[in-house]
């Protein structure tokens, strides 16, 4: 027997098809709390329930702009029992906006940071609260990529079975929406607390995913699916595995690597504060290969493995991103499992192992990493490193008081061209103090550690174009700076900058690359209700 979402997403989609074809252009439809008209006014505006109603059977093209206020996909009263089974439909081609004032004539007067619009899945009833397996659920395409604007979606509980356990915030198949401006919080999951993706493509940009739960990504769950996520936030999400974000490839076709399908992008994303309980605080690469650029992973925390990246049987390519202060009982900031991940450009400072790899672990792995800077890193064994098998490969890179620098157990682990602590055979190896500041905002998108003027890592690494294992030493630093800026380009993630020098340095002030979303004093207030009913039930 088919379930009933499989049988509303049909219903979906049949009407987003049969609308492409009956309407040469869609409507805007105006919607605000107590509306009792058709929307097509602001004096004429939908409700609460009308404005559920409406969207479930609207047609590409259709816009809906919503005041501020707090909206719930089923209005439960004596008539019409509670189901959880309600959820915001969003047809292929619709766009939703939120954050109106009710006033506004263009959509550009629309003011989304001050006049917060929630998507509530918790419906009260008389018999307490019922929430929602998923607030919204997006599927298919037709008549173009879905829009979501301008709203704070809550409320959401996916722990039913199948479908119904994934995506508590928005459950997205075989669909591509736009996600913009947008705060997920307080959903949860078995699968992906706010958000599920399956055969997707996703964008989401300029975002927030905080305080979710899920088992497998407390904030995001994608498999089989293209993520783009740029300058977006997680932090305080929880999941066993991947408390930001898991993304799983095509388990039954091998996997998804970059050379079998486009890859994931993750770009000027900060994570910080998640919280595994087994493996992956921030993110959990489960036989999938994202390019991660300019990101920031700060105070994340695995009990396990991966304070805040856990890759298995993956590739990822990390570029131009900091990883600080992150814990794990192994492998502090990146844990990696019959992985080959691709490091150039990164900073790694202050992340602890309770035993094995302070920065990284590599088991039966091997990363290849580029103009990386290791400092005060620390674990109980290999502060910077622990290789266990494998053939890591590092150059042009700076591993500096770490306490114990690295170490191996099997394989064979090749250092050249780098600065380390204690010595490390190797073509070009010194080991001399590089003079290293603390992570400080340097310029850039991510914070970086300087060298002075005096550091031995100037000008001492290899050239740019240099191939090391395939990867190529950059043309640009962490920050975006030039190299070489003297002679040589200097070993690892900063390339020195004289002040002195009329070539100013690249990128916007070293923030994590996460805008800090406008109007939390109104959300709280929103939300309030919400908190207390959590506290109560935990």
């Amino acid at each position: 027997m088919k379930s009933t979402l499989y049988i509303r997403r049909c219903l979906l989609m049949f009407f987003a098809a049969a609308c492409l074809f009956s309407q040469a252009e869609g409507a805007v439809y105006k919607v605000k709390p107590g509306g009792t008209g058709d929307g097509s006014s602001w004096e004429k505006a939908l409700g609460e329930q009308e404005f559920a109603s409406t969207l479930a059977e609207a047609g590409p093209g259709n816009e809906f702009w919503v005041v501020a206020g707090t909206y719930r996909p089923l209005v439960v009263s004596q008539d019409v029992a509670p189901s959880k089974e309600q959820s915001f439909l969003v047809n292929g081609g619709i766009s939703l906006y939120g954050g109106f004032a009710g006033d506004e004539t263009a959509r550009d007067q629309r003011k989304w940071e001050e006049n917060t619009t929630i998507l509530s899945g918790l419906m009260d009833t008389d018999d307490g609260y019922v929430n929602s397996y998923h607030v919204l659920l997006v599927s298919g395409d037709v008549g173009g990529s879905p829009v979501v604007d301008g709203f704070t979606i809550t409320g959401g509980r996916a722990d039913g079975d199948d479908e119904q356990s994934r995506g508590g915030g928005i459950y997205i198949s075989g669909s591509s929406p736009r996600i913009t401006n947008c705060t997920f919080t307080l959903n949860s999951a078995v699968n992906g607390g706010a958000l599920y993706a399956g055969e997707s493509t996703p964008l989401i940009r300029d975002s927030k995913f905080s305080y979710n739960e899920a088992t497998l990504g407390g904030g995001i769950f994608a498999e089989r699916s293209t993520l783009s996520l740029v300058d977006t936030l997680f932090s305080y999400n929880q999941a066993q595995a991947g408390g930001g974000i898991f993304l799983q490839g095509d388990l039954e076709n091998g996997g998804a690597s970059r050379a079998q399908s486009p890859a994931s992008t993750i770009e000027k994303c900060t994570f910080s504060s998640n919280m595994a309980i087994e493996t992956g605080g921030a993110m959990v690469n489960w036989e999938y290969s994202p390019e991660i650029t300019d990101s920031t992973f700060m105070s994340n925390r695995a009990s396990i493995d991966g304070g805040a990246l856990f890759n298995h049987k993956s590739s990822p390519s990390i570029q131009k991103s900091t990883f600080a202060e992150n814990r794990a009982n192994n492998g502090g900031a990146v844990a990696n499992w019959d992985s080959s991940p691709i490091i150039v450009n990164c900073t790694f400072s202050e992340n602890r192992a309770a035993e094995h790899g302070g920065a990284l672990l590599n088991d039966a792995s091997s990363p290849i990493v580029v103009n990386a800077t290791f400092r005060a890193n620390r674990a109980s064994i290999g502060g910077a490193l622990f290789n266990v098998a494998g053939s890591p490969v590092i150059a042009n890179s700076i591993l500096w008081g770490n306490g114990t620098e690295v170490r191996m157990e099997g394989g064979t682990t090749t250092i050249t061209y780098s600065i380390v602590e204690g010595g490390f055979s190797g073509e070009g190896n010194i080991d001399q103090d590089p003079r290293l500041g603390s992570l400080a905002n340097n310029g850039g998108d991510t914070h970086t550690c300087a060298i002075d003027e005096e550091s031995p890592a100037i000008d001492a690494g290899l050239a740019v174009g240099t191939r090391i294992a395939g990867v190529i030493v950059p043309a640009l630093d962490q920050r975006g700076i030039s190299r070489p800026r003297g002679s040589g380009v200097d070993m690892g993630a900063f390339e020195y900058y004289d002040p002195d020098d009329p070539t100013p340095p690249h990128g916007g002030g070293g923030s994590g690359g996460c805008r800090t979303a406008a109007g939390s004093a109104g959300l709280l207030t929103l939300l309030l209700p919400l908190l207390l009913l959590r506290r109560k039930r935990g």
